[in-house]
């Protein structure tokens, strides 16, 4: 008499089936990095659902401080995705981040004394960054977007004045 087969227990089988035929270097992408993939797969971005979704996972990403390799890898790649999406989508003159952060220093009538109290960056920090001498960290961008209201991308559009 033949045995039935059931679906489940052809699942497992199934999957090691999918497992088996993935390249050899799948093994080495780190699991953080596939959990993230498998929540908004890394593709270009086609629509605004698509760029208002990937936007709230950069900015969820950003202000983590326990990142590791692979959701830092994840992260670079998403922004560099949204970033591509919006000049496309959206062409405006770019902006360095020093005017970025002018722009919105000014529309508080916030000083510079005030802002470095604040946000807990040192004035001549951002001093060099206005005056593009300095960049902002990822911590700088985390706190200064987050002082702001604004999305982390904000600051990350233009090029560097650094030179």
């Amino acid at each position: 008499m033949a045995t039935k087969t059931t679906r489940a227990a052809k699942r497992p089988a199934r999957a090691a089936s999918r497992r088996a035929n993935r390249p050899a270097g799948w093994a080495l992408v780190p699991k953080t990095f596939l959990a993230l993939n498998a929540r908004f797969p890394l593709r270009t971005i086609r629509s605004p659902e698509e760029l208002a979704f990937a936007r709230e996972l950069v900015a969820e990403l950003m202000v983590r401080d326990d990142l590791d390799d692979g959701s830092a890898d994840y992260l670079d790649t998403l922004s560099q995705l949204v970033q591509r999406y919006e000049i496309a989508a959206h062409p405006m003159p770019e902006a360095a981040e020093g005017d970025v952060l002018r722009v919105l220093m000014e529309g508080r009538g916030v000083s510079q004394p005030v802002l470095a109290k604040e946000v807990g960056i040192a004035q001549s920090t951002l001093s060099a960054v206005l005056t593009g001498k300095r960049t902002l960290t990822r911590e700088h961008i985390v706190a200064l977007a987050a002082y702001f209201n604004v999305s982390p991308i904000a600051f990350m559009g233009g090029p560097s004045q650094k030179g």
